[in-house]
């Protein structure tokens, strides 16, 4: 499937929607980066809500989609949008984001791109990755019928053991593990109730502070904070 204008809009990925405050929360809150790289920035919405912060200095978006590049230069004027991580100086990011990103990427071209990531990150830089939690608490309760499984472009979706082992295997450390919540409704609420009630109030606090507090089986993603050993 090309990632066209059609896709965007059939994924709701074309417009500035609220998961992507929450994560330019989590980015001001824990990291502040002078210089970032958002990897598979889309149509540029959350690079144009991380230029605006004064702690960033110059952001980089890197998109293969012809159509999500073009948006996301006019959506983020403030960033550099490029379709190839060679225009990027050697050590010269402090944080990556790769925001469900890895899921669309195959085993091996995603072990080529990490070694790209290793190039241009400094030895200080973070990467931070959110991608389909399978076994998380939304495929535990929806199973054949969760969201993970409704884009036939994720070809790499794994368990939470199964991505350690492969970031141990591409020599990346995981420093922080949580999660994004429940936001794929409705949800079956026999047996859940309480769970599901427990998990969005935290959700809400997680949106709104950037703080993560949720398990990373407690929602429909996994968030993954990483360095290179």
């Amino acid at each position: 499937m090309s990632f066209n204008k059609n896709y965007y809009k059939k994924n709701k990925q074309d417009n500035n929607r609220i998961g992507l405050l929450f994560y330019s929360n989590v980015i001001q809150h824990y990291y502040k980066p002078s210089t970032i790289l958002d990897y598979g920035c889309g149509t540029g919405h959350l690079l144009n809500r991380l230029s605006k912060k004064k702690f960033i200095n110059k952001s980089y978006g890197f998109e293969i989609s012809n159509y999500a590049r073009k948006k996301a230069k006019k959506n983020s004027k403030k960033s550099l949008i490029i379709d190839n991580l060679d225009k990027i100086k050697d050590k010269s990011i402090n944080l990556i984001t790769a925001l469900h990103v890895i899921e669309h990427i195959d085993v091996l071209e995603l072990s080529k791109t990490i070694e790209s990531f290793k190039r241009i990150l400094n030895a200080e830089g973070y990467i931070l990755i959110a991608t389909p939690a399978k076994n998380g608490i939304g495929h535990r309760i929806k199973k054949e019928k969760w969201i993970g499984y409704s884009d036939k472009t994720h070809i790499n979706i794994k368990s939470f053991n199964e991505w350690i082992s492969f970031f141990k295997k591409n020599n990346l450390k995981l420093i922080k593990a949580s999660s994004d919540g429940l936001w794929d409704f409705p949800y079956k609420l026999k047996n859940n109730k309480l769970l599901i009630l427990k998990i969005i109030m935290i959700m809400i606090f997680q949106i709104v502070t950037g703080k993560l507090y949720l398990s990373y089986d407690e929602g429909e993603t996994f968030i993954f904070l990483l360095k290179f050993n």
